[in-house]
C-alpha cells in the first residue's frame, strides 16, 4: 500500500514594486511625487503644482545683406496643475527683479486645460548684449479655472527661482546665444516676493495687469 502524502503548496514569490523607479518617473515628467504639499485655495489640484520657465536669445551682432540670418528672442513658461480633470482656464506669468519690481513676463486668456499650460512669447530686450542681472530672479505661474458665464476661479499659484548655475552665454565674432532657465521653488521660498499684490486675481478678473509688462509687450 503506497503512503499518502499531503499535497504540496507551491508558492509564488511577491512582486516587488520599485518605489524608486515610479519616483524617477514622476521627476523626469515633473510631477509631484506622491504627499506633496497640498495647494492652498484652490478646488482643482490635490498636490502642489509646479512651475518652469525658459529664456533663449539668440542674434547675429553684424548682419551682411547677402546672407539671411534670423534672430530668436523667445520666453516660453509651463505650469503643472497635477489633476487629470483640470478645467480650462487663463494663465499669466510674473516676474520679480533684484531691483523689487515685479514686471508682467507672459498672459494667455484661455487654455482647453489648465493641467499641462505651457506657452511662449517672442520678448524684444531693450539692450545689447544681455546680463544676468536684467532678468528675473524670481517667476510666478499662476493659472485660474474658467467656466461659462461664471467668474474665474480662484488662482493657483507655483513659483520657480533662475538657475544661475547653468546661466550661458556663448559668443563668437558675430554671434551670441543666451539661456537662462528657471526651477521649480518651494511656495516659502518666493511667495513674498509678489506679497504687496493680488496680481494673479487681478489679471484674473480685469484681464489687466497693474504689473507693466517687461521686455514691451507683445505686438510692441
Amino acid at each position: 500500500m503506497k503512503a499518502m502524502h499531503p499535497p504540496t503548496e507551491t508558492r509564488h514569490p511577491k512582486k516587488k514594486t520599485h518605489w524608486s523607479a515610479l519616483l524617477c518617473s514622476a521627476v523626469m515628467l515633473g510631477l509631484p511625487a506622491y504627499g506633496a504639499e497640498p495647494v492652498r485655495d484652490s478646488p482643482h489640484a490635490i498636490y502642489q503644482p509646479r512651475a518652469q520657465m525658459y529664456l533663449i536669445v539668440s542674434y547675429w551682432k553684424t548682419k551682411h545683406p547677402a546672407v539671411q540670418t534670423s534672430d530668436t528672442f523667445r520666453l516660453s513658461s509651463h505650469i503643472v496643475v497635477p489633476d487629470d480633470n483640470a478645467p480650462a482656464g487663463g494663465t499669466a506669468t510674473f516676474g520679480w527683479f533684484d531691483s523689487g519690481e515685479v514686471r508682467l513676463l507672459h498672459y494667455v486668456a484661455y487654455f482647453p486645460s489648465i493641467q499641462f499650460a505651457q506657452s511662449a512669447r517672442t520678448v524684444k530686450p531693450t539692450k545689447l548684449p544681455i546680463e544676468i542681472g536684467d532678468l528675473p530672479r524670481y517667476a510666478m505661474i499662476c493659472a485660474w479655472p474658467l467656466e461659462d458665464g461664471k467668474p474665474p476661479g480662484a488662482p493657483i499659484r507655483a513659483y520657480a527661482e533662475r538657475e544661475d548655475a547653468n546661466y550661458t552665454v556663448k559668443e563668437t565674432k558675430g554671434h551670441v546665444n543666451v539661456t537662462a532657465a528657471w526651477r521649480n521653488v518651494r511656495v516659502q521660498n518666493a511667495e513674498g516676493k509678489f506679497a504687496d499684490k493680488d496680481y494673479c486675481k487681478g489679471i484674473a478678473e480685469s484681464k489687466v495687469s497693474s504689473a507693466a509688462w517687461w521686455w514691451p509687450a507683445p505686438d510692441k
